[in-house]
């Protein structure tokens, strides 16, 4: 049996520092609209897939960059879904520019196909933090060389 696997990284660092030289890394932004719960509310997500393929397996990291509440698919505060869309833009910006002038991989847009009952895990990325009073994510002066 020649099973897939889809291999979650804890870090976009860690997914990067292992990732093949000449390979292409796939980044794609996602809204992903969650379960209703309750009374109609859900969460849905603005969450950052950064992938690549190695041996037949899918490595992926995950970073989720907002959520909005919605009631029965509709958003409670109608600007917020634009605002946090804008914010998730702005760290797919960061992520791709970091991804290619840091460690000089290849990015496609693009996203591996992933079963539909796979739960992904939560990642993030060391480098990038969230501004509030800019309300926008921006470069973390902390994180770690290369």
């Amino acid at each position: 049996m020649n099973e897939k696997l889809f291999i979650g990284y804890g870090s976009l660092e860690g997914l990067l520092d292992s990732h093949p030289t000449g390979a292409p890394v796939f980044i794609s932004l996602n809204e992903e609209q969650g379960q209703p719960r309750q009374y109609g509310v859900a969460l849905h997500t603005f969450a950052l897939i950064v992938s690549d393929i190695r041996d037949g397996h899918a490595r992926y990291c995950r970073i989720v960059l907002g959520r909005v509440q919605t009631i029965n698919g509709e958003v409670f505060d109608t600007g917020s879904r634009e605002r946090t869309r804008q914010r998730a833009l702005s760290a797919y910006r960061l992520i791709e520019e970091y991804i290619i002038t840091r460690h000089g991989f290849t990015v496609e847009s693009a996203m591996i196909a992933m079963p539909r009952d796979l739960k992904l895990l939560d990642g993030w990325a060391d480098f990038l933090r969230y501004d509030k009073e800019a309300d926008r994510f921006v470069t973390n002066h902390g994180a770690r060389k290369e």
